[in-house]
């Protein structure tokens, strides 16, 4: 565990070390930063379930559907921190708010 100020700043652990050698680890930090995700499809029906119109690709049948997805982060420290968030998805993207960035995998 590292300690910095009295308060917890990352944590490491190594299974096993020969009685007196040393071992280096690498100590991934502790950012105390919340997700949470949610998604749900869209076009709801007349008895509240979702509208799915059928394509057919290759002779095989699909359900087309249009979902909405969210993702909220919560930043508990007083610095600012930088986040790369890759997801990965089948189907045509529409928009997303706050400008993100979409490039192919």
């Amino acid at each position: 565990m590292v300690v910095t100020a009295g308060n917890f700043s990352g944590q490491r652990s190594v299974l096993w070390t020969n009685n007196g050698e040393e071992a280096t680890l690498r100590v991934n930090k502790a950012l105390s930063i919340r997700a949470r995700h949610v998604e749900y499809e869209t076009r709801p029906g007349p008895n509240g379930a979702a509208e799915r119109d059928v394509i057919y690709i290759g002779g095989r049948r699909f359900r087309k559907v249009t979902v909405n997805g969210e993702l909220r982060l919560c930043n508990h420290r007083a610095v600012d921190a930088k986040l790369i968030i890759k997801r990965h998805f089948s189907g045509d993207y529409l928009k997303g708010d706050g400008d993100p960035e979409d490039r192919p995998a």
